[in-house]
């Protein structure tokens, strides 16, 4: 017999080289989960993280957003949690982890995006700057690192279908991977459960830059310009139903079950008016400081991305393409400001300067030999701003290590609902007075000391007690529960439930942004009910618990 047939080397390498980028792929996101596991111990947000679970388990119990309780978010991250909730059980720590597998991936996705725009190599500072960063957000729950996550995913897979029809050099619709087109459209569906204003600006900067690129890059010249049009509509169409495939039945669903003017109304006419005269902040001051770094570095970030993509593709034929997808990603952060643009603060613009971090890679490589400016100098800036943008998050994860201990001694007082976050003993002290007043089923309100004037509310108490809402408004927020016809509401609520026992905080008193949540509306309604109603039963910290007079 013949000696046995043995692969030769560099084919047993190319063999196991899918099995060695998954293995690493793995790594990188198990270390992004790991350097984010510290944080998990971090304090209950009562308002921002308290309305995400709070909500979730109100569609757990079969409640339906925008008809049964009022939010301005997107479904998506009630109805994931509502489902975690129901296999792993009503926890903040289930909420957690899931926020911290989003991050983790969204890190990753960064990197993934970053070397379709450069190379896998330049990419992994995007990842480690990345991955830095949404740790150092907190916001634990928030929406929008999944709703950054799927639609950066979706540029993604829509510039691996572009560069595959651009390897193939064949007409549009057939050079298009349809696989990686599906794939963004469904990407993009996602977005949008997750959060639709974040999935109809991802859709717009890549129809602005998908469509063009076919039409002048894949299409004949030598054809009609209508036959160029209809086969460049043509080739986009499996990622458009991909879309559609998840947003239409969550759209119908939603039209049926609410009413298609509070639907409206909630999602977008509130935040498109309303919102910015609450919610409104100044610009942080423009000065060499590292803590702005989020809010300036994407205007020197974008202009320079995008100049260095131009030269590079006038001078390499192979660098078109990436040029097209560093357009993509540029226009996609840049509508990204309209947040921050009304909220200044670091949390809102995780969307304008992500997708800045994302491009870093792009300015290390520098200009192309050819141009005027020397390469060393845009590279650079992009060392220095990726310095720049790593200070905070390192800084602020060695104060997490360093008063861990402490923060683990907090945690003695915190129900076993909100582990692995931490409450405060008054907090907790007046949960565990409810709970002891009321059933399981009993409704109850938690509000203001005041009503006529709102910034925030303690909407993580109705989660920490597990006590349904009397009304539909367990987020209180100015502009809504502080005019007339919603108390109105409120108060019609609280009388046809015979509410018992409602629970009121002054702990937001102090709060004074320059916006209309610090003026008052004159709309004393509420108050005056509660006042007439109901008589103080117990006082613990800033919380006062009254009972209904007989």
């Amino acid at each position: 017999m013949g000696e046995p047939f043995r692969m030769p080397r560099f084919a047993e390498a190319a063999a196991f080289a899918p099995l060695v980028r998954v293995a690493l792929f793995a790594a990188m996101i198990a270390a992004a989960i790991a350097h984010l596991y510290p944080t998990m111990i971090a304090p209950l947000n009562i308002y921002d993280e308290g309305i995400i679970v709070y909500g979730a388990t109100r569609v757990m119990h079969g409640e339906i957003p925008y008809r049964d309780f009022w939010t301005q978010y997107s479904p998506g991250q009630l109805y994931a949690l509502a489902g975690l909730f129901r296999v792993f059980g009503v926890q903040i720590a289930v909420e957690r982890w899931w926020d911290v597998a989003i991050r983790a991936l969204l890190a990753f996705v960064m990197f993934l995006l970053a070397g379709q725009l450069t190379s896998r190599s330049a990419a992994l500072v995007a990842w480690l700057i990345g991955a830095l960063w949404v740790t150092y957000y907190g916001f634990f729950g928030y929406p929008i690192f999944a709703g950054l996550l799927f639609s950066l995913f979706s540029i993604y897979a829509l510039l691996r279908a572009m560069a595959s029809n651009a390897a193939a050099n064949r007409p549009a619709g057939v050079g298009l991977d349809r696989r990686w087109l599906v794939a963004g459209g469904l990407a993009l569906g996602l977005a949008a459960l997750f959060r639709h204003d974040m999935a109809i600006y991802c859709a717009a900067a890549q129809m602005a830059i998908a469509l063009p690129f076919i039409f002048v890059q894949r299409t004949p010249a030598s054809r009609p310009i209508f036959e160029r049009v209809v086969a460049t509509v043509r080739a986009v169409l499996p990622f458009a139903l991909g879309a559609l495939a998840l947003v239409a039945p969550a759209f119908i669903f939603f039209v049926v079950s609410a009413s298609p003017a509070e639907l409206i109304r909630q999602l977008f006419i509130f935040p498109l008016t309303e919102f910015p005269k609450v919610r409104d902040l100044p610009y942080p001051k423009l000065d060499w400081s590292v803590d702005n770094v989020q809010f300036y570095a994407p205007f020197l970030v974008y202009p320079l991305a995008v100049m260095s993509a131009v030269l590079r593709a006038r001078s390499d034929a192979d660098a078109r393409a990436q040029a097209w997808g560093v357009a993509m990603v540029v226009l996609f952060g840049a509508f990204g400001f309209n947040q921050a643009r009304v909220r200044s603060d670091t949390i809102h613009t995780v969307h304008f300067f992500l997708c800045a971090v994302v491009l870093l890679p792009v300015l290390l490589r520098g200009f192309p030999a050819t141009a005027q400016v020397p390469s060393a100098i845009v590279a650079s800036v992009g060392a220095v701003l990726s310095v720049a943008a790593i200070v905070n998050p390192i800084a602020g994860y060695i104060g997490v290590i360093e008063s861990r201990p402490a923060a683990e001694r907090e945690q003695r007082m915190t129900l076993p609902i909100g582990l692995p976050g931490r409450s405060f003993a008054q907090q907790t002290m007046a949960v565990a007075t409810l709970q002891r007043l009321t059933a399981p089923d009993e409704r109850i309100y938690v509000g203001l000391a005041r009503h006529d004037r709102v910034f925030a509310n303690d909407a993580m108490f109705y989660f920490l007690a597990q006590r349904p809402s009397a009304t539909r408004y367990h987020e209180l927020h100015p502009g809504v529960t502080n005019t007339l016809p919603v108390q109105q509401e409120m108060v019609a609520d609280l009388e046809r439930h015979q509410v018992r026992y409602v629970v009121l905080t002054d702990m937001f008193e102090g709060a004074n942004e320059p916006n209309d949540s610090a003026r008052s509306t004159g709309v004393t309604l509420l108050d005056e009910y509660l006042a007439e109603r109901y008589r103080t039963a117990n006082v613990i910290g800033p919380y006062r618990i009254l009972v209904r007079r007989p």
